[in-house]
């Protein structure tokens, strides 16, 4: 869990503002305003390999993602 989420929780901050993703989790314990900015997942891949097309193309090779980012939320959404 990112700093800012713990710190909001405890009542330590009142608000956080870090290009937070609005996820059902995450709607169970924060209040969020409207969207100001909308932004979508991408995969990025090496250049001169096979450009993956849909989500089993993933399986052959290394992902890295942020544990605890909505990145995550959506790969645990895909397996």
């Amino acid at each position: 869990m990112q700093p800012f989420y713990k710190k909001t929780l405890t009542g330590k901050a009142d608000f956080a503002a870090a290009g937070i993703s609005i996820t059902e989790e995450r709607t169970q314990q924060f209040l969020f305003t409207p969207a100001y900015h909308k932004i979508t997942e991408q995969v990025i891949y090496r250049s001169g390999k096979k450009r993956p097309k849909k989500a089993s193309d993933l399986l052959n090779g290394i992902l890295e993602i942020v544990n605890g980012t909505s990145h995550a939320e959506t790969l645990k959404q895909l397996q």
